[in-house]
């Protein structure tokens, strides 16, 4: 999308929030969007559904109450993005949001995660990998299943016999860890 009709559309959408004439619901329904900066943007109850957002920087927006339904978030930065309220896309695609350093816990069960979402015989590389070897997803057709700063010294290959999260448990905590979804 241009910049300059992103720029007015989101200019009458500030008008739309605060009341004011000639204010507009932002309707960004299908955009693409891939790379905009929308860092500190107010897109609070904007359509996004179906937005090509890959790589976008949403860093500290407020989407609080957007519709993100069908978005395309991958390698998007939500860190601390206002995502009260808002409706969004299934975990899976949650999970490929550019997360970046996590806290370590989170850290290994999203490693768990990776590894467990990979052929068998894949599985081996992760504890090759914890030892110094290459990156297990090498040589995978599949890409990872999160997006995130792994940290090899955390793996542990008695994560492969652990429980795993489910997706929506993991989209949950990489939420409340890095962006704000309470009023608290």
């Amino acid at each position: 999308m241009n910049e300059d009709i992103l720029r007015e559309i989101l200019h009458k959408h500030k008008k739309w929030r605060n009341g004011k004439e000639g204010g507009e619901r932002a309707d960004l329904s299908e955009a693409d969007l891939r790379w905009a900066n929308l860092r500190w943007a107010n897109l609070s109850e904007a359509n996004l559904s179906g937005a090509n957002l890959s790589g976008a920087n949403l860093r500290w927006a407020d989407l609080s109450g957007a519709n993100l339904s069908g978005a395309d978030l991958s390698g998007a930065n939500l860190r601390w993005a206002d995502l009260r309220w808002a409706n969004l896309p299934p975990p899976g695609i949650l999970l490929l949001v550019s997360w970046g350093a996590i806290s370590d816990e989170l850290c290994k069960r999203c490693m768990q995660y990776d590894a467990l979402n990979v052929e068998t015989k894949y599985r081996k590389a992760f504890s090759n990998w914890g030892k110094g070897g290459d990156c297990p997803m090498a040589g995978n057709k599949y890409q990872r299943s999160i997006n995130f700063q792994e940290k090899r010294e955390l793996w542990d290959d008695k994560l492969l016999k652990k429980a795993p999260w489910t997706a929506v448990r993991l989209a949950e905590a990489l939420m409340k860890e890095k962006c704000k979804t309470t009023n608290k």
